[in-house]
């Protein structure tokens, strides 16, 4: 039997503890077996470690198609990308290392700790049998480390998670291979994360990665079937698609500013003319495809 939905009373550990969570800054949650929503996009606030132990989630991620979390899988979510799940089976058990907003603000400029990019594209990767039970301990020295009551207990907590980036990069690189983020749409999908609130144009790309329009945007339609403005136009509505479903609580003005448009109208028509709505047709009618 898959679960489908909430189920009687569970209130998942994120909601539950969020309070705990901004006061303790970092801390680990065992025993999880659901996901926070079904079959509506949802957001974490904080930096999301997950280690699947048995079972499965599937779900999808920034609209990407359907993917199954399984066991001896990590995956590495930061805030401003959504989750939409699908179907948790009844047997999934996982561990959550979760960082919160606070904190990821203040550490994520650290020399390990910071170099995060590459888990905006793709957030999960498979550990080995020796690198599951590598990321057990360190997660384990987190959580014993978490429940002390020292005066540095957080200083004790930093030092141990610069330990576990470094860990988890090189165990990526191990399933992935060393050339995983050497291509050149990785470096470009990784630009489009960081500037795409400020600017939108193919050629301000090129610039970037030092390469003429004509030849990067070849080179990206060679190496993904898509020309370049397609992904910075899909990256950029995902986004939006996010904030309007999950943020109503943002006028569509407030949207389209926190995205980086000059104003409302602009954000509008750029919206429609990618995803074939304004933004108020597509917050309003819940049945069109995100």
């Amino acid at each position: 039997m898959q679960k489908v939905g909430i189920i009687g009373d569970y209130i998942h550990p994120l909601e539950a503890l969020s309070q705990e969570i901004e006061r303790r800054e970092i801390m680990v949650i065992d025993g999880v077996t659901m996901m926070p929503k079904y079959h509506e996009p949802f957001v974490y606030p904080h930096v999301v470690i997950a280690l699947c132990h048995q079972g499965r989630v599937r779900l999808s991620y920034d609209m990407k198609p359907i993917q199954d979390f399984l066991p001896h899988d990590i995956s590495v979510c930061y805030p401003g990308h959504f989750l939409t799940t699908h179907e948790t089976s009844d047997d999934y058990r996982a561990t959550l290392l979760v960082i919160s907003q606070k904190c990821h603000e203040t550490l994520h400029h650290r020399l390990t700790y910071g170099k995060n990019m590459v888990y905006h594209r793709n957030p999960t990767f498979h550990l080995s049998d020796e690198h599951y039970a590598c990321m057990q301990h360190i997660i384990k020295l987190m959580r014993d480390a978490g429940n002390l009551s020292i005066p540095r207990r957080k200083d004790i907590l930093v030092s141990a998670l610069d330990l576990f980036s470094l860990m988890i990069d090189e165990f990526r690189k191990s399933a992935l291979g060393d050339n995983a983020d050497s291509n050149l749409f990785n470096q470009f999908f990784d630009a489009i994360v960081e500037h795409y609130k400020e600017n939108r144009e193919v050629n301000y790309y090129a610039q970037l990665l030092c390469l003429s329009p004509k030849y990067f945007g070849n080179i990206i339609k060679q190496e993904t079937g898509m020309s370049a403005g397609y992904w910075i136009s899909h990256y950029v509505t995902t986004q939006a698609k996010m904030m309007l479903r999950s943020r109503r609580d943002l006028s569509i003005q407030q949207i389209g500013d926190d995205l980086g448009f000059d104003n409302q109208a602009i954000f509008s028509r750029y919206f429609k003319h990618v995803v074939g709505v304004t933004p108020s047709e597509y917050r309003q009618d819940s049945s069109i495809e995100a």
